[in-house]
């Protein structure tokens, strides 16, 4: 069967409440153009399924190393190494792991499939004013069926949001947008040279969409993920709020954390944030209140 219409999703959480009003149901959509060294889902970058790898689950049986057909699979000191250059991704190996450690992350779902999901909850949501959130990866990366399902649940009364980094074409965000209560949208940098730099791609197209967005009239909270070491300095700060304070949009500090480190493993990556530091709260709450006395509402 086709994947045409389908959304590639990396995980659905259900009762989640920090991504949007109420109780949410959040589905992560696999596929990024960004490559943020801090980002928590790298299970989701990859535009396509990938081999997981979950350490702990783990009995070193070998079942693995027999069904792998291009032999890229050994055990050292009790545990699965998996060649990731060599492996084509046939997954045979995750159909005999009996422990379940090797696992196909990523699976193709058609709008349907998902609002069935999605209204497992709707009784949470008509309680709480909750909905659905698509999350990633970057959701705009598959617009075409990301507005099938919005436009779906839409339908249904229910409440949808979007948490997207802009980066894409405004085709994409806009076809979108006619379906989303409210849109949160990732800011990194307000320097164009230094955003390449460090996600790879340059913010131009981030800030084109963001103003073309305002102009549609979509319902917008701009989040600011907080990076000690990368974007926290004061350059970036002022930068920032001169570049926001004309959208007249609420800002949301993000903390940064290290919880996802456990997954670049488990899709052999590299983790290139093992040695920064954590945001600390007052830090945090140092920099939103130099947000507000500039003139930004501010969300915490």
């Amino acid at each position: 069967m086709s994947n045409e219409n389908k959304l590639l999703v990396s995980d659905i959480q259900r009762f989640c409440t920090h991504d949007g009003p109420g109780v949410r149901t959040v589905v992560f959509l696999k596929g990024c153009p960004l490559r943020c060294p801090w980002c928590a889902n790298p299970e989701s970058l990859e535009a396509r399924q990938e081999l997981y790898y979950i350490k702990n689950k783990c009995i070193a049986c070998g079942e693995c190393i027999k069904a792998c057909p291009e032999h890229c699979i050994s055990v050292t000191d009790k545990h699965v190494v998996v060649e990731r250059d060599t492996c084509t991704h046939c997954f045979l190996c995750t159909g005999v792991c009996p422990a379940t450690a090797l696992q196909i992350k990523g699976r193709w779902y058609t709008a349907d499939e998902l609002v069935e999901q999605v209204l497992k909850d709707q009784e949470f949501f008509d309680r709480s004013g909750g909905g659905l959130t698509l999350s990633g990866g970057e959701v705009l990366a598959q617009a075409a069926a990301a507005e099938i399902l919005l436009r779906r649940i839409k339908q249904l009364g229910i409440h949808c949001a979007i948490e997207t980094s802009g980066f894409a074409r405004w085709k994409n965000l806009g076809r979108i947008l006619p379906f989303c209560d409210l849109v949160y949208y990732d800011i990194k940098m307000a320097d164009a040279e230094r955003h390449l730099s460090v996600t790879g791609q340059d913010n131009k197209i981030i800030l084109n969409n963001l103003f073309a967005a305002v102009k549609e009239g979509a319902n917008i909270v701009i989040r600011l993920p907080m990076i000690p070491g990368r974007n926290m300095d004061d350059d970036n700060i002022n930068a920032l709020i001169k570049m926001l304070l004309p959208y007249n949009l609420p800002v949301e500090p993000l903390v940064f954390h290290q919880l996802g480190k456990n997954k670049y493993s488990a899709v052999g990556k590299p983790y290139e944030m093992e040695n920064a530091a954590v945001s600390k709260k007052e830090d945090l709450a140092s920099i939103a209140e130099r947000l507000k006395r500039a003139g930004l509402k501010v969300i915490l």
